[in-house]
C-alpha cells in the first residue's frame, strides 16, 4: 500500500466517526428517550387506591355526608404523599390533584358551604384521578358533547343578538371547563390549557353586557370548538406539524452528511488511484 492509500485510510477513520455520531445523535433526540420510564406495580397499586378514596369522597358529598367526606380528604392527602408519580403524570398533574384537595378543605372547613360548590370541588379531584388511572379513556372525556352542546346553543344565541341569553351560555361553559381543567394537567401539555384559558378571559371580554361584541364572540366560539375538538382527541392540531427550531440538525440531514463524507473520500481515493497510475516511473540509472 502506497502513502496517499494510507492518509486515505486515515482520513476515513477519523471523519466516519463524524457521520456516524452525527445521525446517532439525531435519532437521539428527534425519536423516543433510551430508557422510557415504567411505572413501579406498587405506585399504581397506590393510584388506584387513590381513585378509590376520591370515589368515596364524591359519593360521601352527594349523600351530604360531610364528616365522612372529611375523612376520606384526609386520606387522600396522605396517601398522595406515599405516591411516586414517575412515570404517571407530570410535575403540573401532581400539583393540580394537590391543589385541588387544599381548595377543597378550605370549602369544607368553612362553616357554611353550598351543596353545589362543596359537590364541584369533589368532582374535579375524582376526574383528576380517574385520569390518573385511565391514560386512554379518562371520565372527563364524557363531557364531550356537553361541550358542543353549549357551543352550539351559545353560537345560536349569538346569531340571533341575545345579550342576556349568550352571557348565560358562556357562564354555564366556563363553569364546565373549570370542571374538568385540572384534571388535563394529567396527560396533557400546559400550553393547550393556557390557550383555553386565554380563549375564555376573550370570550368573556366581549361579552360585555353593556357592549357586546357579537362578530367577535362568534369567531372566538369557532375557535373554541376547534380547540374542543383537539383537546378531546377528535381533531389534529395542525400547528403540532410546522416547522419548529431544533438545536440538531434532522435526521436526514445527518443522513445526507454522512452520505456526503463517504462520497467525498471516495471521490479522493479513485483519484489517488489513478494520479497513482498515470505517473511515470524512474528508474535510476545503475552505476556499472
Amino acid at each position: 500500500m502506497n502513502r496517499y492509500g494510507l492518509k486515505f485510510i486515515l482520513l476515513l477513520i477519523l471523519l466516519l466517526p463524524l457521520a456516524i455520531g452525527m445521525t446517532g445523535c439525531s435519532r437521539e433526540r428527534n425519536g423516543e428517550p433510551k430508557d422510557a420510564v415504567s411505572v413501579a406495580a406498587e405506585d399504581y397499586k397506590k393510584v388506584e387506591l387513590l381513585n378509590e378514596t376520591a370515589g368515596e369522597l364524591y359519593r360521601q358529598t352527594s349523600e351530604r355526608n360531610y364528616p365522612a367526606a372529611r375523612q376520606s380528604l384526609a386520606s387522600l392527602a396522605d396517601q398522595m404523599t406515599g405516591i411516586e408519580f414517575v412515570g404517571i403524570t407530570k410535575v403540573e398533574g401532581i400539583r393540580a390533584l394537590s391543589e385541588s384537595i387544599v381548595s377543597t378543605k378550605r370549602i369544607f372547613n368553612s362553616v357554611n358551604f353550598p351543596q353545589e360548590e362543596a359537590l364541584a370541588a369533589a368532582g374535579r379531584i375524582r376526574l383528576i384521578t380517574d385520569a390518573l388511572v385511565h391514560e386512554k379513556d379518562p371520565m372527563w372525556h364524557q363531557y364531550y358533547r356537553l361541550f358542543k352542546n353549549d357551543l352550539d346553543r351559545m353560537e345560536a344565541m349569538t346569531e340571533q343578538k341575545k345579550a342576556a341569553e349568550t352571557a348565560a351560555a358562556l357562564t354555564q361553559l366556563e363553569q364546565r371547563y373549570l370542571l374538568i381543567r385540572p384534571a388535563l394537567f394529567i396527560r396533557h401539555d400546559p400550553s393547550e390549557i393556557e390557550r383555553l384559558d386565554s380563549l375564555f378571559v376573550f370570550l368573556k371580554k366581549q361579552a360585555n353586557p353593556k357592549q357586546m361584541a357579537f362578530p367577535a364572540l362568534q369567531s372566538g366560539i369557532k375557535q373554541l370548538d376547534e380547540l374542543i375538538d383537539i383537546l378531546f382527541g377528535k381533531k389534529e392540531d395542525r400547528s403540532a406539524y410546522l416547522p419548529l427550531a431544533d438545536d440538531g440538525q434532522p435526521l436526514i440531514w445527518s443522513f445526507f452528511l454522512g452520505a456526503l463524507i463517504t462520497s467525498v473520500l471516495s471521490y479522493v481515493a479513485w483519484r489517488m488511484f489513478h494520479s497513482d497510475k498515470s505517473l511515470a516511473r524512474v528508474r535510476k540509472p545503475r552505476n556499472d
